[in-house]
């Protein structure tokens, strides 16, 4: 039986017919992602307030080859814009960024997948299976089939999957990722009478992800704006050398992040929170900049799924982002500031990473990195409900937009674009509202940012928070892998703590992590790693 799958007549109800070859192809994936939220996701379930609130969105869009042209569908998608602290027994969402859910929503997919195939006797792409609504996402691995492959490495006793070579990987966002990527600059209107107003196009988009300082980043206290811009979080890093203004490190009992009067670029940051948070109740969470990047060079599986995959990674094969209105132009031509910042933020570091593992020249290591370098594209195509969209109806509505002046002068807000409007002054508001949707699933799952589980009544105990979980939480996700990795692993007392099976299970996965995260030369040295759970995964069968 060919390892291709025919898309059935359910399917294609589903999927977008071939593209007009005379629209580009970031083109064609941002308006599959767009119509899908308004088509799929009819109704007002879990979507922002029109006018009112804000959101941003992302889909995992995949692009297949047939002979009737190259088709493409949504495996996943989610808006977002929260995170939390909080942790219970890894039943919270830690980040509820869009992305970071889309991300999780693909694994799952990938999980059904492999599930579905070990649970039956039919091949992971069935031609007779008429209730698949889409194509699936792997096939079949052979050592041979990929001369950089090895069935040597993790878990060899197990059956190996691969991505579908017809098939890639697309991140569709609404706006800039925060963190490195958000930061660019962009012409800020300011009104300087009732008649008249003058454009100014040297402020810089402020991220509000804190930068991580430290002598690994290399960033110092100097570099934010003294002392008095530290703030701490907790992390399980119990010792941090951070950089003083002198140069000497300092030790201090968790990790450092800080506020910046002038933003620093090119560098690790956190998830963006209230200065005034308390250091327990601040996110530790990476940037989805970060996060994206590391997506890049490791794949988008992660550790588990990696142990079930030769090769061991799903590619990203580009990253597009819908325009921001505001963005200036820069001076290399075309390019927008706002493309040049996901260049840097993106691209750049990945380039970086791969080049820092191959002067290494840690073969296993290899396996477990892309070759490919994502593209990244700035599309026309806008959300109207997104964030830098929003902005634009705030800045009509005459409030204020969040920018930093590239002179290095502290951060300070102008007034909008249009003439004050003193009948509506209201600003909108992020959407608190995160809603996940899957290819496998097919429901719309609505989840409370802030509190990264599902709606429902406020927990009170670990009962409590399980029942509210999400189906892409840690806890949930486990089962997975405790149902579908070999069972020796799972029968020290019939359970094994979460950290100690994938650090086993996807050791040389761990170990390129690690790498990634300790060299000085990489770009993600300094990574924040956030607390481990005491997580324990129970074996089903």
């Amino acid at each position: 039986m060919s390892d291709a799958a025919i898309i059935s007549t359910a399917t294609a109800r589903h999927l977008k017919q071939p593209f007009p070859t005379s629209i580009s192809l970031p083109d064609n994936i941002a308006t599959c992602a767009l119509e899908h939220f308004h088509k799929r996701l009819d109704g007002n379930k879990g979507k922002p307030k029109v006018g009112e609130e804000w959101t941003v969105y992302a889909a995992i869009v995949a692009t297949r080859q047939s002979k009737d042209g190259d088709k493409l569908w949504v495996v996943s998608c989610a808006t977002g814009t929260k995170c939390t602290a909080q942790r219970e027994n890894g039943y919270i969402l830690h980040d509820a960024h869009a992305e970071v859910l889309a991300r999780r929503g693909l694994v799952r997919v990938l999980w059904k997948e492999i599930q579905r195939n070990q649970s039956s006797t039919a091949t992971v792409l069935n031609d007779d299976d008429v209730q698949q609504d889409f194509p699936s996402l792997l096939v079949p691995s052979a050592a041979h089939e990929d001369p950089h492959a090895t069935s040597e490495i993790q878990c060899p006793a197990v059956p190996k999957y691969r991505l579908d070579p017809r098939i890639q990987l697309h991140l569709y966002i609404s706006d800039s990722p925060c963190g490195d990527a958000s930061i660019y600059s962009i012409a800020s209107a300011v009104t300087e009478s009732p008649n008249e107003s003058s454009l100014r196009s040297n402020e810089l988009q402020y991220t509000g992800a804190k930068v991580v300082v430290s002598i690994e980043t290399g960033v110092s206290l100097s570099d934010c704006g003294g002392k008095h811009q530290l703030l701490h979080t907790a992390s399980k890093i119990s010792q941090h050398n951070v950089n003083t203004t002198s140069g000497s490190p300092v030790t201090a009992p968790t990790t450092v992040v800080a506020r910046e009067e002038s933003q620093v670029l090119g560098k690790l940051r956190t998830k963006a929170g209230r200065s005034n948070l308390p250091d327990h109740l601040r996110s530790t969470s990476m940037s989805c900049s970060d996060k994206i990047a590391l997506w890049g060079v490791l794949g988008l599986q992660g550790g588990f799924l990696s142990c079930l995959l030769n090769p061991p990674v799903i590619p990203l094969t580009s990253v597009v982002v819908s325009r921001d209105l505001q963005a200036t132009k820069s001076s290399e031509g075309k390019k927008s500031h706002q493309g040049v910042a996901l260049e840097r933020a993106i691209s750049s570091r990945i380039l970086q990473a791969q080049k820092m593992l191959r002067t290494q020249n840690r073969e296993n290591t290899l396996v477990f990195a892309c070759r490919h370098v994502p593209t990244v594209h700035v599309v026309s195509a806008v959300f109207s409900s997104g964030k830098a969209a929003m902005r634009d109806v705030d800045s009509c509505r005459g409030n204020s937009s969040p920018i930093m002046p590239s002179s290095g002068q502290k951060r300070k807000r102008e007034s909008g674009r249009c003439r004050p409007d003193d009948s509506s002054r209201t600003k909108s508001s992020p959407c608190g509202i995160a809603l996940d949707w899957n290819q496998t699933d097919h429901d719309v799952e609505l989840l409370v940012g802030a509190r990264g589980i599902r709606q429902g009544k406020k927990p009170k105990s670990t009962q409590d928070f399980q029942k509210l979980s999400s189906r892409l939480s840690r806890a949930n996700m486990e089962k997975f892998a405790a149902q579908l990795l070999p069972k020796p692993m799972f029968e020290v007392n019939g359970h094994r703590s979460y950290h100690h099976i994938k650090t086993q299970l996807a050791k040389d996965y761990s170990n390129c992590k690690s790498i990634l995260f300790e060299e000085k030369c990489s770009p993600f040295s300094g990574w924040v790693r956030g607390v481990e759970e005491n997580l324990i995964v129970h074996r089903t069968n």
